[in-house]
């Protein structure tokens, strides 16, 4: 059951992000959305059987419509990226390199393990290639 809770939550999320971002004032009104496929029932590309079994309509109108506090990754605040400068100095502490040729003059698997460090440490996947020179598809990898 809380993996529907959960599904329903993404959905409003999506839903509401239009609002939340000022292009409309009612989630109904954005025209790019799936929402009114679901409020209709009817689409040709949507499976809205789900939906459907989860709740009416009038409750999904209403769910869609209400303001929360839904924490999705993109906006979780508890996990705040860190400043290049700081970064800089959180990647001095793990791995002892003062720049990025001496990161990328590292032997491969003790670099990949610094990098699994830095992202524990809430660099950023983009950061952390920037800031040590190691391709960014490298460090999402690990």
């Amino acid at each position: 059951m809380d993996g529907d809770r959960r599904f329903m939550a993404a959905l409003r999320y999506i839903h509401r992000n239009p609002v939340e971002a000022g292009l409309c004032r009612e989630v109904r009104e954005y025209k790019h959305s799936s929402y009114n496929e679901y409020v209709e029932g009817a689409s040709a590309l949507l499976d809205l059987g789900f939906v459907q079994s989860v709740m009416d309509m009038d409750a999904f109108v209403e769910f869609n419509n209400q303001k929360n506090s839904d924490v999705f990754i993109e906006n979780d605040e508890t996990k705040a990226r860190r400043n290049d400068d700081d970064a800089k100095k959180i990647i001095q502490a793990v791995s002892g390199c003062g720049n990025a040729a001496e990161f990328q003059a590292l032997e491969s698997n003790l670099r990949d393990c610094h990098i699994k460090e830095l992202k524990a440490a809430s660099l950023s996947i983009r950061q952390i290639s920037r800031l040590t020179g190691v391709s960014f598809a490298i460090v999402r990898k690990l």
